[in-house]
């Protein structure tokens, strides 16, 4: 695909694969060749990860001050039951598979590693339970922290940006819910580590997903009667400083909450997100990073209408939930 960008000369390519080593292997392999040939190639331009990418940029633009840290949660509201793709489930065996790829590759791509922002953003363990969003929590395992972290790296090695610290959960409606939710995790962890659990693990997805992943996905009606809310909770101080590793002498004093929300993910927000970013690449090039390469949606349109263009296609993006620690 990236051979047929290059000698067509295309001005954009954009995927929306969640894998890290996908995302992260694109930017190695074909940074150097996309930015010789001026093109921009934009991956994870889906549910993963425009809300999380884009929503960190907005909650930026809105902070006035500088931003330390941003935590999300994710919470998936489902009227008529929650069901997903096998494609996805067996994404998720072979990633999981993979992921002792991820490590030397990240050396390659960032041979040097972003300076440490103090105070640093702490680790909420396994599971805690968060009073802005009202729930249990678990860390969510996609790519979002992964692609916002790039961009972020990218606003710091060519904007002089403090790099904002960012972790993302996802909302369990219960104790027992997370617990269970832990429980499946492992299973999942320890059949996918070995050739025959990720056999079994192919062969019966229904069951070893506790009825979340099957071949048919989900019906009509589950589609319209799901959609997410993303909580973005940023904090940080009132004050910019000079360099982007300057140390503050005071705690953060700030806090400002924003919203991202839609339809559901993967039939309705996502194709919103991909048609989206396709037009602004086709429409604002100007706007976008000054050289071609193989960038984040965050660092791609971050000066782009792309953000307005979401909020008048259904993805809503609010802000003022709350503004002080």
């Amino acid at each position: 695909m990236m051979d047929i960008c290059r000698d067509f000369i295309l001005r954009a390519f954009s995927n929306m694969f969640r894998a890290f080593q996908f995302l992260e292997k694109m930017q190695l392999d074909y940074h150097t060749a996309a930015k010789e040939n001026n093109c921009y190639v934009v991956g994870a331009c889906g549910f993963d990860s425009i809300p999380s990418d884009m929503g960190t940029v907005f909650l930026e633009q809105q902070f006035a001050g500088q931003v330390n840290t941003v935590e999300a949660y994710l919470n998936i509201k489902a009227e008529h039951g929650f069901h997903l793709n096998y494609g996805t489930w067996q994404s998720a065996i072979h990633g999981f598979a993979c992921a002792n790829e991820l490590k030397p590759l990240r050396k390659k791509l960032f041979p040097q590693r972003l300076p440490v922002m103090e105070p640093k953003l702490k680790s909420r363990g396994v599971l805690h339970q968060n009073q802005i969003v009202k729930s249990w929590c678990l860390p969510f395992p996609g790519s979002d922290r992964s692609v916002v972290m790039r961009s972020q790296r990218y606003f710091y090695e060519k904007e002089k940006k403090r790099p904002i610290q960012m972790a993302v959960y996802f909302q369990c409606s219960s104790i027992i819910a997370a617990i269970l939710t832990i429980l499946s995790a492992v299973v999942f962890g320890l059949l996918a580590s070995f050739k025959v659990g990720r056999s079994l693990l192919e062969k019966y997805p229904k069951v070893l997903s506790f009825g979340v992943f099957d071949h048919k996905g989900p019906t009509k009606k589950e589609i319209d009667g799901t959609s997410f809310v993303l909580t973005l909770v940023g904090k940080g101080w009132n004050e910019k400083l000079t360099e982007p590793t300057d140390a503050y002498s005071n705690k953060p004093e700030k806090e400002l909450v924003v919203r991202v929300s839609g339809p559901e993910l993967g039939y309705v927000t996502t194709p919103i997100c991909m048609i989206q970013a396709a037009l602004v690449l086709l429409r604002e090039a100007d706007k976008l990073p000054s050289e071609g390469g193989v960038y984040p949606p965050g660092a791609a349109f971050a000066k782009t209408s792309l953000i307005n263009r979401l909020i008048k296609n259904g993805i809503n993006f609010e802000t003022g939930l709350r503004s002080s620690l």
